[in-house]
């Protein structure tokens, strides 16, 4: 780590000892709320919410992951315990939509990050790990607009719940379903919606992956759900935008 850096965080830990509460780390994706242009991730609303817990499944393995509500938000905690030290990481998913500079309305998602508590250095350290793995795991799929504004969740976010399990335990168990579920019917289904321009007109071949489900039955109970996107159930070997896994 260079000098620069050292410096930084001694001057965080030295401003955590003099809050008696301890340190307090706030960053946010989207850039400077000032900016003209802000950043959001053009993801479905699960590789938005999945995307964190794994990387809780790498920095908070053993931690609980609590699941979080601030207003019209929604999120994740987990809090690390050294004896009488502690930090919580506090990540809140927040659907967004934008115009960027071909004039397309985009949806996406970016991330407000807070990470509070007693351990000086680990807090801070942790807190730019976790904002790192972000822009690392989405960089590709990161969009510049204007006009930033709230945006709708997708679904009512039950299939994303922490709901106080191990962040490792998590991970094993999607996985475990995933593949059960693949291996099992020799398919999984994916659920699709059209993708909007700014009149609200349907963007040619202009489609976005909602959500994965072990079959059909599952996939159309929550396409039931959905007010907007004229969403579509397709088998996996089935992409609308072309082949598959294209973008």
């Amino acid at each position: 780590m260079n000098k620069s850096r050292w410096d930084s965080l001694w001057a965080v830990a030295i401003l955590c000892a003099a809050m008696l509460g301890g340190c307090v780390m706030h960053s946010v994706t989207r850039g400077d709320s000032n900016a003209a242009g802000h950043t959001i991730y053009e993801i479905s609303e699960e590789e938005a919410f999945i995307t964190i817990l794994d990387i809780y499944a790498i920095e908070l393995p053993n931690q609980s992951v609590d699941d979080v509500i601030e207003g019209e938000y929604r999120g994740y905690n987990a809090t690390a315990r050294f004896g009488r030290d502690w930090t919580d990481h506090r990540v809140l998913v927040i659907a967004a939509k934008g115009i960027d500079k071909d004039g397309r309305m985009v949806q996406g998602y970016w991330y407000d990050i807070r990470s509070s508590g007693s351990r000086m250095i680990e807090n801070p350290l942790r807190h730019n790990r976790i904002r790192e793995a972000i822009q690392q795991k989405l960089g590709k799929t990161a969009v510049v607009v204007t006009n930033l504004q709230d945006g709708e969740y997708e679904t009512s976010g039950e299939a994303y719940l922490g709901r106080k399990r191990d962040a490792r335990d998590i991970k094993v168990e999607r996985e475990r379903k995933t593949s059960k579920g693949i291996g099992s019917s020799g398919r999984a289904w994916v659920l699709w919606k059209r993708l909007l321009d700014t009149q609200g007109q349907p963007v040619a071949n202009g489609w976005s992956p909602t959500g994965g489900f072990e079959s059909q039955a599952d996939c159309e109970a929550e396409k039931r759900r959905l007010t907007t996107g004229s969403p579509v159930c397709l088998p996996d070997t089935i992409d609308p935008r072309g082949s598959k896994g294209g973008r």
